[in-house]
C-alpha cells in the first residue's frame, strides 16, 4: 500500500505538471491569435473601411473577425490532434516496447477531448474580441492616402 501510494503521488505530480504547461500554452496560443488578428486588422484597414462605406454593419465586421480566431483555432486543433494521435501512436507502440519491453493500451477519453476543443474555441473566441472590436470600428475617415 505505501509503494501504491508513492507511485500516485509521483503520478499526481506529474499531471500537476501537465497542467501548469496546459495552461501555459493556451495562454502563449491566446497570445498568438490576438496578436496576428490585431496585424490583420491593421492590414486591411483599407478593405474593412471600404466594407463599411458600402454597408457592412460593425457587428458584421465583428464577427468577420471572431470567426477569424475560430477557423485560427480549429485549424490549431486539428494540427494539434494529428500531431499529438502521431505522438501517442509512437510512444505507445514504438518507444515503450523498444526500450522498456512493455507498452499500455491506447485510450482515448472522449469526454474530456471534447471538453478540451470546446475550451480552446472558447477561448480563441474570446481572444477575438479586442482585435475584433478594433476592426469593427474602422471609419474610412481615418485613412491615410497610402493606407488607400
Amino acid at each position: 500500500d505505501r509503494l501504491r501510494a508513492t507511485i500516485y503521488g509521483i503520478f499526481d505530480q506529474t499531471f500537476a505538471i501537465t497542467g501548469i504547461l496546459r495552461a501555459m500554452s493556451l495562454l502563449i496560443a491566446v497570445c498568438g491569435i490576438t496578436l496576428t488578428l490585431l496585424v490583420l486588422a491593421r492590414e486591411r484597414a483599407a478593405e474593412l473601411a471600404l466594407y463599411g462605406a458600402l454597408g457592412a454593419t460593425r457587428g458584421q465586421l465583428f464577427r468577420l473577425f471572431v470567426g477569424h480566431g475560430v477557423v485560427l483555432a480549429c485549424f490549431g486543433v486539428a494540427l494539434g490532434a494529428i500531431g499529438g494521435g502521431a505522438l501517442a501512436l509512437v510512444l505507445v507502440y514504438l518507444i515503450n516496447r523498444v526500450y522498456f519491453g512493455w507498452t499500455i493500451q491506447l485510450a482515448l477519453p472522449w469526454r474530456s477531448l471534447a471538453s478540451q476543443v470546446a475550451t480552446i474555441v472558447g477561448v480563441a473566441a474570446l481572444a477575438a474580441v479586442y482585435p475584433a472590436l478594433r476592426a469593427s470600428r474602422t471609419h474610412a475617415s481615418e485613412l491615410t492616402r497610402d493606407d488607400l
